[in-house]
């Protein structure tokens, strides 16, 4: 059985409805602060563009590969195994063709 609700009183107030405002765009700010790239001198550790890559900079790469895959996609709530061995892959695939285009 329902228990019916009684004694309902009104609302104490209300206020009205605001009408839209237009939006305005947004301004963008002085862009002639922005400067382009500039090359490193002191940049150790960094390899040049365009600098062939050496049978054993390619292993450490492929290593790096290896265990960065495993820092970010591994752990108990990780990616599955097999879909972890696709991006390695992939990656590795990338490095490989960017080598075959230098040739």
């Amino acid at each position: 059985m329902t228990k019916k609700i009684k004694g309902r009183g009104k609302a104490s107030s209300t206020t009205p409805v605001q009408a839209p405002r237009t939006i305005e765009s947004a301004k963008v700010g002085e862009v002639d602060q922005v400067k382009g790239t500039e090359a490193q001198k002191n940049a150790k550790g960094v390899g040049q563009a365009g600098q062939k890559i050496t049978p054993e900079m390619r292993e450490k790469i492929m290593q790096l590969i290896d265990e960065e895959a495993d820092k970010m996609f591994g752990g108990p709530n990780g990616l599955p195994e097999e879909k972890k061995d696709t991006l390695k892959n992939a990656v590795k695939m990338a490095i490989n063709s960017s080598e075959l285009e230098e040739e």
